[in-house]
């Protein structure tokens, strides 16, 4: 794996919520996917993204509640350092 680049989770959820696919990146902060649906999903669907995220660790907790994505996401090689819920 190539060198990561580090991101903040509001870099991480404005990518993500823009559809951007996200790669090679290390965030150190907790990610807390919180909006009421269909936040996430709307923007994705508008721009008829798959959000791939690829070769990332997470070194904090990510955790979804209360979010809809309606599409698919695709991780691979992904690291979860802490809770992932």
């Amino acid at each position: 794996m190539k060198s990561l680049s580090k991101m903040s989770a509001k870099e991480f959820l404005r990518s993500f919520s823009q559809g951007k696919s996200i790669h090679s990146v290390l965030v150190s902060e907790p990610i807390i996917f919180k909006a009421k649906p269909p936040k996430y999903s709307s923007r994705i669907i508008q721009n008829s993204r798959i959000v791939d995220i690829r070769n990332c660790i997470f070194e904090n907790e990510v955790l979804i509640e209360n979010t809809v994505f309606n599409t698919f996401i695709k991780f691979d090689s992904v690291k979860f350092m802490k809770e992932f819920s």
